[in-house]
């Protein structure tokens, strides 16, 4: 215990028994140095932790909201004038323009070309007039028995009364729609010439001008 010169306070009934050995007031009680530093401590240590909680609470959530609010992006500026106005694609052109033109056909549709018309089927039931133009009996009904062994129907044979005279025996047809029959006459009887004569009527005209056997 401190001298009681050093102590504050007027004496009392509790320094009179503290004085005969008997216990002192505990707000008598004299408090010891770690006491007394003890706040001072606690205060150093505390006040940093809380102050330091504080700064990383803070730092967390303006990295947090930096994402929603960031100071460095420039702010959207506004479109004005004709610049920035929409351009239209390459594809619709201005108003007005190209009307009146017709759309190139697509690629595959251009190399399409129209189906060509099949060709007139074989008559064999046309007309046939076999004519002998030499001077050998026979030969134009030998020619029309081999027409006939063929599949045509309506063969004449005949002399020929006509004039001139050919190196080579030939086959006439009519018209247009004729020349395919012509043809298949001519390749029964084996002549090479085929021509077309335009006559009246449909028939196909044989002129042998020589032996065809």
């Amino acid at each position: 215990m401190s001298a009681r010169k050093d102590y504050p306070y007027p004496e009392d009934e509790f320094d009179v028994a503290g004085s005969a050995g008997g216990p002192e007031g505990v707000h008598r009680a004299e408090r010891s140095t770690a006491r007394k530093v003890a706040p001072w401590i606690v205060v150093l240590l505390v006040v940093p932790l809380i102050a330091f909680g504080i700064v990383f609470y803070l730092s967390q959530n303006d990295a947090d909201m930096g994402g929603l609010f960031n100071d460095d992006e420039p702010a959207p500026t506004q479109p004005t004038g004709d610049a920035d106005s929409p351009e239209p694609d390459a594809g619709e052109g201005t108003e007005g323009e190209g009307e009146g033109e017709e759309e190139e056909p697509d690629a595959d549709e251009a190399e399409e070309e129209p189906d060509a018309e099949p060709p007139a089927p074989v008559d064999r039931e046309v007309r046939v007039q076999v004519l002998n133009a030499t001077g050998i009996s026979g030969l134009a009904g030998v020619s029309s028995e081999t027409l006939q062994a063929d599949g045509f129907s309506s063969v004449a044979p005949d002399n020929y009364r006509g004039g001139g005279t050919r190196a080579k025996s030939v086959v006439k047809y009519t018209h247009e729609e004729l020349k395919p029959t012509a043809e298949q006459v001519a390749q029964v009887l084996g002549i090479d010439d085929v021509v077309e004569d335009p006559e009246p009527g449909d028939s196909i005209i044989v002129e042998i001008w020589e032996d065809l056997n």
